[in-house]
């Protein structure tokens, strides 16, 4: 009876470690994937978790993870002032030149 319980612990200890290993992974993205990234949430053309994914995952690059962080907290920084939008007019202004700094730096 002991040894079911240890191995089910040790496997879902495993399936635990092995989601907070891949959680604190940086992904590679570059200026233009970020700022594609950014455009595609404002426009609504993203897909169903692609801005969910790049507010949870950090960036390798110092700059670019900068810019997640700080979208990251626009609603806070910028509460909407529209049902069901992300955050106010504020934040959309910061979005759009996040997107028009990456893509002069990208040229």
């Amino acid at each position: 009876m002991r040894l079911p319980v240890l191995i089910g612990l040790l496997l879902v200890g495993g399936v635990i470690l092995t989601m907070w290993r891949g959680r604190n992974k940086k992904v590679d993205l570059t200026r233009e994937q970020v700022a594609v990234t950014i455009q595609n949430f404002l426009d609504g053309s993203g897909g169903q978790w692609d801005w969910d994914d790049f507010l949870s995952f950090q960036i390798a690059d110092p700059r670019l993870e900068e810019i997640r962080e700080r979208c990251n907290g626009l609603s806070e920084e910028f509460p909407a002032t529209e049902a069901g939008h992300y955050c106010g007019p504020g934040g959309v202004e910061l979005m759009r030149r996040f997107i028009s700094e990456l893509r002069q730096e990208s040229a």
